[in-house]
């Protein structure tokens, strides 16, 4: 650990601050005199200015978070629940037990006299629990904005697999069936791997298993040194306890890993297809580098390595250096939305940093970020710009998206005959609605549909407005 360097940062909302600046003084120059380890720290007070970091989390609550960036982790968010850590001694337990996660060596030996038989209450923040953080402190600024990704339009609805009843004989495709061992070895590659929890007592895990089996048989041919593999908690409880993350015994969940680091996971279910797409995203990189003007020329059409077809919504950075602090801005926000969007950037000298999304398939094919390098405009910029004007919902939609939102619905349905430039004119202007159709020839509950809005069956094109509890038909 002879000159290593981490870069701490504590924000603090409350009297507490006084306390932890104190331990982590005392923690910082005790390392310096047993390990020569050099902590450079940076204190921020989110009571006092706007400093740029205050802007992305919570204002209300006090709280401590603590963000670690070294070379061989990167960024890290930690939180020191102000009620679990009422004293010095625990503070510090806590601090060392961060540093301890991003050393060989173990730094709790290291404690004071006071602090060497307490228990730090410190833990890790996900890259989903960062977002939901920025997204609680602009809820009611944007409390209608849809933050689903493209390829998350029409995801399963959970609570109807529980209906589903199993009788096919298990079948692992090409996963691999994990022990304590195997797991292990896999998960600490220094290539991803990826693990599906799953067990033979719920029918939403199990048919997260079989989507996943049937999904290895293309990924393990197109990725042949990655792992894709399961583990069986109906037969190894104990060990998907100690592996599971807190709070997440759904049983559905597949996770990404790196060198025994979670990287992402994905909680969601679609098809097989949904998860093609995910790992595909993922093994290319949070974001994909663009090397040369004829790749950044194929991006902005909706090309991109390693799909074939043509993407709904690329964002795309253009940037001087990748030492810039606008650049460091966009990968952060990158790895926050790592696998459910696409974002590229390219380097060009003398070029003003610039953020945008392409959207191949709309009227509009391009949204310009306008906004300040901050995580929070960024992702609303992702998120708004990355949603298409039309939601296609012959095969099904997500509800989130149309029922648990308050933005009124306009749903067309039409044959494939018809012409619809009217209706696509008035969505991509982004009116207060969202803009929905079904093609008649690919929803096979087209008719039932109908007769519940008691409409005629063989008129076509339908528009229908639902607000709320009103319904008005056109």
């Amino acid at each position: 650990m002879r000159g290593a360097s981490l870069v701490l940062v504590v924000f603090a909302l409350n009297v507490a601050r006084r306390r932890v600046k104190e331990v982590f003084a005392e923690v910082r120059q005790r390392l310096g005199t047993h390990l020569h380890l050099t902590v450079d720290n940076e204190d921020v007070d989110c009571t006092k200015g706007d400093h740029v970091r205050c802007t992305e989390y919570k204002l209300r609550d006090p709280f401590h978070l603590i963000i670690i960036e070294d070379a061989s982790h990167g960024a890290e968010v930690y939180s020191l629940k102000r009620k679990f850590n009422k004293n010095k001694a625990i503070i510090e337990a806590s601090l060392l037990n961060v540093f301890s996660q991003h050393s060989r060596q173990d730094m709790t030996i290291y404690a004071s006299e006071n602090a060497e038989k307490e228990v730090g209450f410190v833990r890790r923040l996900s890259n989903e629990e960062v977002l939901a953080m920025i997204a609680k402190r602009s809820k009611k600024r944007h409390r209608s904005i849809i933050s689903r990704s493209p390829l998350e339009t029409n995801l399963l609805e959970l609570s109807l697999l529980e209906l589903r009843s199993f009788a096919e004989t298990e079948h692992w495709g090409e996963l691999e069936e994990y022990g304590e061992e195997s797991l292990k070895a896999s998960i600490h590659k220094e290539q991803l791997s990826f693990v599906l929890f799953w067990t033979n007592v719920n029918s939403i895990s199990q048919h997260a298993f079989w989507l996943w089996s049937k999904a290895s048989k293309v990924l393990k041919a197109r990725y042949p040194d990655i792992s894709f593999g399961a583990i069986a908690c109906h037969k190894h409880s104990q060990l998907c306890d100690d592996n599971q993350l807190s709070k997440v015994d759904d049983y559905h969940t597949i996770f990404a890993y790196r060198n025994g680091k979670r990287l992402a996971w994905a909680k969601d279910m679609r098809d097989v297809n949904f998860y093609l797409d995910w790992v595909s995203i993922l093994v290319s990189g949070n974001a994909v580098q663009l090397e040369s003007e004829d790749e950044l020329k194929d991006a902005r059409k909706g090309k991109i390595a390693p799909f074939d077809d043509i993407r709904p919504a690329i964002t795309i950075g253009i940037f001087q250096s990748e030492s810039s602090a606008d650049f460091e801005a966009f990968m952060k926000v990158c790895e926050i939305l790592a696998g459910r969007y696409h974002f590229a950037y390219f380097f060009k000298n003398g070029a003003t940093n610039t953020v945008f999304t392409v959207r191949p398939h709309e009227k509009k094919k391009r949204e310009d970020f306008e906004g300040g390098f901050d995580a929070e405009s960024l992702i609303q910029f992702v998120t708004q710009s990355s949603f298409p004007s039309i939601v296609h919902i012959s095969r099904g939609f997500t509800s989130d998206i149309l029922l648990r939102q308050p933005r009124p619905l306009a749903l067309l349905i039409h044959s494939s005959e018809n012409k619809i430039s009217s209706f696509i004119d008035f969505c991509s202007k982004k009116p207060r609605h969202i803009c929905t159709h079904i093609v008649r020839e690919r929803c096979d509950a087209i008719n039932d549909l109908i007769q519940q809005f008691a409409l005629n069956k063989n008129d076509s094109p339908l528009l229908i407005l639902i607000v709320k509890v009103r319904r008005v038909f056109i």
